[in-house]
């Protein structure tokens, strides 16, 4: 009985391991024949097919290495845009990297105590926080291409010292070496040279603030900011404005009207119309050529004045809404600037999250 029950595991044990070595077979020979249409494969089509054929029946490790000769088939045959985005819609996602894009507004607000009490101290909080986070997201991966940055809407801002620091306030994973785990780069001395540098910054602004050029700096500087995802990454672009709402470069007429129009304005918001009325009186922001369908927008600490208490919110988040929705952005949140600055600073780390 003893040695029935011995040759039975021993013949379990061979029967395992015989199905182990024929799975392991027909793995490869799959991943051959993969690799074999992949050769004479001539277009994005034929390419797509070969991942239909092959790519859900093989194992993780084959799967992958089929995705990299997918790949580098791909760069041989100079795939357009469109075909790139047909081609990320079959494949596995990429790694995902964050691409944050911070751009304050240095104008007059910072140095209103009227209407904005406290508005450096509370910019640089809520740019830390958005550094921390960073780091947080980005630190603990192995391999990514996550990138943070602080812009200016124009060079003029910062009384054109901005350059002098801006080395300092712009980080990119991609630049490091290949097999060099992330949280190696970080640390606190990083932490505070980014610190002091935000310092910096609003320290020369607060000397000569200029109004904040949101239109010109979309159409100039922000396009070259953008990433698209890529069979690398999976970006993701969070593009961050700080700003009160009002859109007031210098020496131009403002972009939000309000004045001259405060009692029809004032009227459709008390009615929950304020995104009619605004078309119907012609007056929104034109809208720039710019591809925003993989950028998540945050505008953050909008502070209506005193003069505009209880309707300038919302006409100001109108205005900001329907310019971005005309521009094709992701998302769209809108966030005023809170009583408690920790409440801010929780809306930030979860929109980076997100």
């Amino acid at each position: 009985m003893k040695n029935k029950k011995t040759l039975l595991i021993v013949l379990s044990i061979i029967s395992i391991v015989t199905i182990a070595i024929i799975g392991l077979a027909s793995f490869k020979t799959d991943l051959a024949k993969a690799k074999a249409d992949l050769r004479i494969a001539q277009d994005t089509q034929e390419v797509i097919q070969v991942w239909q054929r092959y790519g859900k029946d093989l194992s993780l490790a084959n799967s992958k290495v089929l995705v990299k000769s997918i790949k580098d088939k791909l760069e041989q045959l100079e795939i357009s845009d469109q075909e790139l985005h047909q081609i990320l819609d079959v494949l596995p996602k990429a790694p995902k990297s964050l691409n944050v894009i911070v751009v304050p507004d240095l104008s007059r607000r910072i140095i209103d105590q009227y209407n904005n009490p406290d508005q450096i101290q509370n910019d640089k909080a809520i740019i830390n926080t958005i550094w921390n986070e960073f780091v947080q997201v980005a630190k603990y991966k192995k391999q990514s291409s996550d990138y943070f940055g602080i812009n200016l809407t124009d060079l003029d801002q910062a009384q054109g010292s901005f350059s002098k620091i801006s080395d300092d306030l712009r980080f990119d994973l991609s630049e490091k070496e290949k097999n060099k785990p992330n949280r190696t780069l970080f640390s606190d001395s990083l932490n505070n040279i980014v610190k002091t540098r935000i310092d910096q910054l609003y320290s020369i602004a607060e000397n000569k603030p200029l109004g904040a050029d949101y239109r010109y700096y979309i159409r100039r500087y922000l396009p070259n900011q953008l990433k698209t995802p890529d069979l690398s990454n999976d970006f993701r672009n969070k593009l961050i404005i700080i700003t009160d709402g009002y859109l007031e470069a210098e020496n131009q007429s403002a972009d939000t009207k309000i004045t001259g129009y405060e009692k029809e304005l004032k009227t459709a918001v008390l009615n929950g119309t304020i995104k009619q009325k605004i078309k119907a009186l012609a007056l929104e922001i034109p809208p720039i050529d710019i591809d925003l369908s993989n950028t998540d927008v945050l505008i953050c600490e909008v502070n209506e004045r005193k003069n505009g208490k209880g309707y300038h919110f919302e006409i100001l988040q109108a205005y900001w809404t329907m310019w971005f929705e005309s521009m094709g952005a992701k998302s769209i949140t809108f966030l005023g600037r809170e009583q408690s600055l920790k409440q801010s600073q929780k809306h930030i780390k979860q929109y980076l999250k997100k």
